[in-house]
């Protein structure tokens, strides 16, 4: 292991929660791993995953809220007044207080004030800044703020100026390389997500395992009809002719066994890594879960099957 005295330094800059970007946190144990000592500049609130947790080359710097008035005023000024509070925190911070880095990673969005004081950073430091073009920080304000056009203008404008004082960039897709090589004059690479070590296929032990914990959640949350009668069935399961001594929404325990397995009708379940905001089009997922539901529905030859539901889910609003 390299000493943390002989590691080049990156500051990996989320002005959110860190703990709820998992790109960022994947950045980040990628750097550790590659031989970097790594400073996240990042808002407080939620525990990154376990690999960055109590590690000798890691450390956090906290950006404290705007105080509590702040959220009291009209919602452009108290925006005003959030932007002010952060960029005087960030530049004592990036400028004066934290150790020198080789490079300084940004995520993007907020654009206000993070790129600003990035790129004064990067002059200061003499450090290669990079942008992860997560979205645009532009788009996202204008769900909040479109009635106030001249914002947005401005918003864009300091997002497409900014943006390309960077020395280099890379984004999700190559929709969004397209627009901000055409729109921002932005050249960025195209960096897929890919699941880290941990993700891997669950057994049907695991999903069993799960599914039995999340029951009893399940049949007292609000969670629509169509799942509710999956549960129905789970439950018919265990009663007809003592076939299971357990079952979920998606297995069951056979009676006289040990080992789970899957359900018979059991639905599909589709788990969306995104969240249901206005610029994340989901009508692809729902169109594509109809064209299944109808191809599945000829299939059988006799209308929609009995088991077939939809049930569409969120983790919340706002992008990682």
């Amino acid at each position: 292991m390299v000493p943390s005295s002989n590691r080049p330094r990156v500051w990996v800059v989320v002005l959110g929660m860190f703990g709820c970007s998992p790109r960022m946190q994947y950045h980040t144990l990628s750097l550790l791993e590659h031989g970097y000592s790594v400073s996240v500049i990042a808002q407080p609130g939620s525990e990154p995953i376990a690999p960055l947790q109590n590690n000798a080359h890691l450390d956090y710097r906290y950006v404290a809220g705007p105080p509590v008035w702040a959220a009291q005023l009209p919602a452009v000024l108290s925006l005003l007044a959030k932007a002010v509070w952060q960029l005087a925190v960030l530049l004592w911070l990036m400028l004066l207080a934290l150790p020198r880095p080789a490079a300084i990673l940004l995520q993007n969005p907020p654009a206000i004030p993070t790129m600003l004081v990035c790129w004064l950073a990067m002059l200061r430091h003499r450090a290669v800044w990079v942008v992860d073009w997560h979205n645009l920080a532009y788009s996202m304000m204008q769900y909040r703020h479109g009635k106030h056009g001249w914002l947005i203008c401005l918003s864009k404008g300091i997002e497409r100026v900014l943006g390309r004082q960077a020395q280099a960039g890379f984004c999700v897709t190559k929709a969004m390389q397209t627009f901000l090589r055409a729109e921002f004059g932005v050249e960025a690479e195209v960096l897929y997500d890919r699941p880290p070590d941990q993700f891997h296929c669950c057994s049907t032990t695991e999903i069993h395992d799960l599914f039995g914990r999340l029951q009893q959640q399940l049949q007292q949350d609000g969670i629509g009809q169509c799942l509710q009668r999956q549960l129905e069935a789970a439950a018919g399961c265990c009663r007809r002719r003592r076939q299971a001594q357990a079952a979920t929404l998606l297995t069951m325990l056979p009676a006289g066994s040990n080992q789970p397995v899957p359900r018979p009708g059991r639905p599909a379940l589709v788990v969306s890594s995104t969240s249901w905001t206005p610029d994340e089009n989901f009508d692809i997922l729902l169109k594509a879960a109809q064209q299944y539901d109808d191809a599945a529905a000829a299939a059988d030859g006799a209308g929609s099957k009995p088991g077939s539901s939809k049930q569409s889910s969120s983790n919340g609003s706002g992008g990682d």
